[in-house]
């Protein structure tokens, strides 16, 4: 009995190692929100809004320009905004977004054609979010994001 405990034992460590974690630190905006710095494109660090409801990152034209992305090469989506209202805006896949250790490839995210608010460059939405077990604290800012890679 004791051979399998520690077989078992050694097992969950290996399978705790695949589960990787991390604690990133929001700002509380003007208006209420939390924003998340994150690394774009393994190059360009942004402050990104972070909101569940918006189905995809969505982008300030600054911020593409920023990341040199031409968005006259990009097909022209129209998105509806959490007001109910249509907007134009670029498709684009982002090579990587990261939020601390938490890192996602290959993200859907658009640019959106007008100006972002309250400091922050866009929205931080559900296509790079769903990769994670996301757990925010209201209190703390705190963003626990939590996947599982196995090796």
């Amino acid at each position: 009995t004791r051979g399998f405990l520690d077989k078992l034992s050694a097992q969950v460590k290996v399978l705790e190692q695949e589960f990787r974690m991390t604690a990133v630190q929001t700002a509380e905006t003007r208006g209420g929100g939390h924003a998340v710095t994150v690394v774009i494109n393994d190059k360009v660090k942004a402050t990104l809004l972070m909101d569940t409801g918006a189905a995809m990152v969505a982008m300030s034209k600054t911020l593409a320009d920023r990341l040199n992305l031409d968005s006259s090469s990009y097909k022209t989506v129209e998105v509806i905004m959490a007001d109910g209202s249509a907007a134009k805006a670029f498709a684009v896949v982002l090579d990587s977004v990261q939020a601390g250790d938490a890192r996602a490839e290959k993200v859907d995210a658009v640019i959106m054609t007008n100006q972002s608010t309250n400091n922050v460059e866009g929205l931080l939405g559900m296509s790079f979010l769903r990769n994670f077990v996301m757990q925010f604290d209201g209190n703390s800012g705190k963003l626990t994001l939590r996947s599982f890679t196995p090796k």
